[in-house]
């Protein structure tokens, strides 16, 4: 037998679609967070003289908290960079520790 599926359509304008699209997903973002948001306070307010170190991330991590950072975190004060330094912790290149820091933009 033949799967039966059913669909329901319906003819809209573009502007009631952008509408309903836009109400669709900020509804599905409220409960849609990053594995990185609970360093995000952290981060923001990290002090000049300090570093965040995090310990033993993979290298797809390090790359995803860069792109993290740059996408959703402000440095609060002026002329101000965050700066993501990492390294390998082990012999086969698969954990790395990193370290944020804020420094003077140049």
């Amino acid at each position: 037998m033949a799967k039966k599926t059913s669909f329901q359509t319906e003819v809209v304008s573009k502007d009631d679609a952008a509408t309903e699209l836009s109400g669709l997903r900020s509804r599905a973002m409220g409960w849609r967070t990053s594995k990185f948001d609970p360093l995000k306070q952290h981060i923001q307010w990290l002090d000049r003289s300090k570093v965040l170190r995090v310990d033993e991330m993979s290298k797809n991590d390090v790359a995803n908290l860069r792109s993290y950072i740059d996408r959703n975190i402000t440095p609060v004060e002026n002329n101000v960079e965050i700066i993501v330094r990492s390294s390998k912790v082990d012999e086969e290149g698969t954990k790395y520790c990193v370290y944020i820091s804020k420094e003077k933009a140049r």
